[in-house]
């Protein structure tokens, strides 16, 4: 089975103010980028970002892609911690989301959408008979492929020093962009890893579809790909990711990168 081609976003994004996205977080900026189509219509990628004080083109910073976990959006107070550390830093939605202004995470409910969202993230397991570039699989990495070219364009960022994290659908997120992304110099997934084939999914996700997820979308898929040091984080108890399937993704990006 053929594997997507994310090409396209290593090229510069066009980007949109955001006008109505006013973060309560001092110093973070938002903006939208365009993304890729979704079934023949324009869509766009929301983005808070910021520099620490005293970046600028004699003085770049090295940089970090933020990417959110589940039913969450884009973070703003994410990004201020790092540049606190001296980081640029860019925390991309991933779930065609609005954004949350007044610096809190999310409520475990849906994110409300734009109108310029693609596929519904909640929906990932049952559009998998559509192409490729209409399932939120494709849509989700092509957002942090964007956030990762619109950071390393900055002239005030040093584009050989940006790495990624990720928290839980954002690790598993920044897991597949490690393996089909080689500009980044380090990757960090944070519970959130490979094996679909053998996660424990709830009962409303039939085999067939678990199956077809993971035939398409399964981190370790891209994994085999991985050119970049990495450092993975995960408690013992986490019930979505367990210890051995993190092994599993570990034990794949390591062979991958001791190959080059």
């Amino acid at each position: 089975m053929r594997k997507p081609d994310f090409s396209a976003f290593t090229e510069k994004p066009v980007v949109h103010p955001a006008p109505r996205f006013v973060s309560a977080t001092p110093g973070v900026r938002g903006m939208f980028m365009k993304g890729p189509d979704f079934r023949g219509r324009e869509t766009r990628v929301f983005a808070w970002y910021a520099l620490p004080d005293g970046a600028d083109e004699k003085h770049p910073v090295p940089g970090i892609v933020l990417v959110h976990g589940g039913l969450g959006t884009a973070y703003a107070p994410w990004v201020k911690k790092w540049t606190d550390r001296g980081f640029a830093a860019i925390a991309v939605d991933q779930f065609c989301a609005i954004p949350k202004t007044d610096g809190s995470y999310g409520n475990m409910k849906p994110p409300k959408r734009h109108r310029y969202s693609g596929p519904v993230a909640e929906e990932r397991f049952d559009h998998l008979d559509e192409p490729l570039a209409d399932q939120w699989g494709y849509h989700s990495i092509a957002a942090v492929m964007l956030a990762n070219t619109f950071l390393r364009n900055l002239p005030e960022v040093d584009e050989t020093k940006v790495g990624i994290t990720g928290i839980s659908w954002g690790g598993y997120a920044a897991a597949i962009a490690a393996g089909v992304d080689p500009r980044y110099a380090f990757a960090m997934p944070v519970y959130g890893c490979g094996g679909f084939d053998t996660l424990a999914l709830s009962e409303e996700y039939a085999q067939e579809r678990r199956d077809k997820f993971s035939r398409l979308w399964d981190a370790n898929r891209f994994l085999v790909s991985a050119k970049v040091p990495m450092l993975w984080t995960v408690g013992t108890r986490d019930f979505a990711f367990d210890v051995l399937n993190w092994r599993r993704s570990t034990r794949i990006a390591a062979d991958s990168y001791r190959s080059l």
